[in-house]
């Protein structure tokens, strides 16, 4: 009995290794076959992968390229496109020979290995902006999979200006303490004095405020208004209402289509600064704006052009002429030693003084023209990459059409991928 049942025991052991020796050769042969898969779809990601980044840097070679040729040819006065106007193919060689590449078929080959490729899609005037489109190509991608960098340009300037400003902002500007902010030719004897440490900003609503005792050696341009302190070894444009603080010295003009309030001692004009007479000025010395309001000790070795109304108060002076659209009105010691020319009505009280007044009704002063509003990317250049895989029009993109895009910041460059739209 005991040997039977030992026989039975083996017996059944022996019959259990087939399936389990099944089910481990299936785990295995599945595992195997999920690697491989797995491997070669991370293999075609990184070939994807691969030959975008080529495409890209394709993009942006033949970017910087078409922009050199086109920056010259603008600057060798070639008239950029009207707004609305679309630059392509054969219309691109004949405007800039330079840039022959202006369809996929005959792109311009790049890299070491020749593989990849760009042209230029087109050139065209978008709201103002001057828009330069190029597509970068790889083996394996096609034109509606390429790359596609756009750089915009401002059509006032043909060009980046990366040194145009010692100091910019996108909206606000603020300068304090007793510092200066210079410029200088490292090339001149002596470190000469540039005077073109220029400060602005470039979209709608910003201000520059110059505050405390900061010498500035050049000029300041502000989309809207602003507040004057220290010296202003330049300009200062504005589009909107301007202040000073006490002490100011300006050597040039003001020059706002708001108002100008002055407080405490201001002194504007070449001899408000013994430096002054080395700035060179667009215009001569002066204040024009809207309504002008000079008090305390302010004092005006310039013309002042106002298309309302003018006050001076306390022992406030203006050295020349003032042309008054709108009232005048003059009390304590206020003087205008020039001709004082006005439109309106005026009132003269205590010792103030004029030196020869002309009464002109109707009399029409031109209003300044303030500060143009700009982008604000660096150098006054976008670059945006615009897709992946298949692109919508870029059009639409640019025209805000499609919403669920958002812009990548300029300097990250980070490839947008596009989903499919499934029909």
């Amino acid at each position: 009995m005991m040997s039977f049942s030992q026989s039975m025991s083996s017996a059944a052991q022996r019959g259990a290794v087939l399936p389990i020796a099944l089910v481990l050769l299936t785990v295995m042969t599945l595992s195997g076959v999920t690697a491989i898969a797995v491997n070669q779809k991370n293999t075609r990601i990184a070939s994807h992968q691969s030959q975008y980044l080529d495409a890209f840097l394709a993009a942006e070679a033949g970017l910087q390229q078409a922009a050199d040729a086109l920056v010259a040819a603008v600057t060798g006065g070639l008239a950029p496109p009207a707004d609305g106007v679309v630059w392509s193919g054969s219309v691109i060689t004949d405007l800039i020979p330079s840039i022959t590449w202006t369809s996929a078929n005959s792109a311009m080959p790049y890299g070491t290995d020749l593989l990849s490729s760009y042209f230029v899609e087109d050139i065209a005037a978008v709201n103002g902006l001057v828009r330069l489109r190029v597509v970068g190509l790889t083996e394996g991608i096609g034109p509606r999979e390429g790359r596609t960098l756009v750089m915009m340009f401002e059509a006032s300037r043909p060009g980046p200006a990366l040194f145009e400003d010692v100091l910019t902002a996108c909206r606000n500007v603020t300068v304090s303490g007793s510092g200066s902010i210079r410029s200088h030719d490292s090339l001149a004897p002596g470190l000469g004095e540039l005077y073109r440490a220029n400060i602005s900003n470039r979209l709608a609503g910003g201000r520059i405020d110059l505050n405390g005792n900061a010498a500035i050696y050049g000029s300041a341009r502000s989309t809207a208004g602003g507040n004057i302190g220290g010296t202003l070894m330049g300009e200062f444009i504005a589009g909107g209402n301007v202040t000073t603080n006490s002490n100011t010295r300006v050597c040039g003009r003001i020059s706002t289509t708001g108002d100008l309030s002055t407080f405490g001692s201001f002194a504007l004009g070449p001899s408000s600064h013994n430096d002054c007479m080395h700035v060179p000025l667009t215009l001569p010395a002066g204040i024009q704006g809207r309504h002008v309001s000079l008090t305390s000790s302010a004092d005006v070795d310039g013309t002042v052009d106002v298309q309302g109304n003018l006050t001076a108060v306390g022992s406030a002076k203006v050295r020349q002429d003032a042309n008054v659209a709108g009232n005048y009105s003059l009390s304590g010691s206020g003087t205008v030693k020039g001709t004082l020319t006005y439109g309106g009505s005026g009132t003269q009280t205590g010792g103030s003084s004029i030196g020869t007044l002309v009464h002109h009704p109707g009399l029409v002063v031109p209003s300044a023209s303030g500060v143009p509003t700009r982008s604000c990317e660096p150098a006054g250049v976008s670059i945006r990459e615009l897709m992946t895989a298949k692109r919508p029009r870029t059009d639409a993109i640019l025209d805000g059409k499609l919403p669920e895009l958002k812009w990548n910041s300029s300097d990250q460059l980070i490839p947008y991928l596009v989903p499919e739209r499934k029909p």
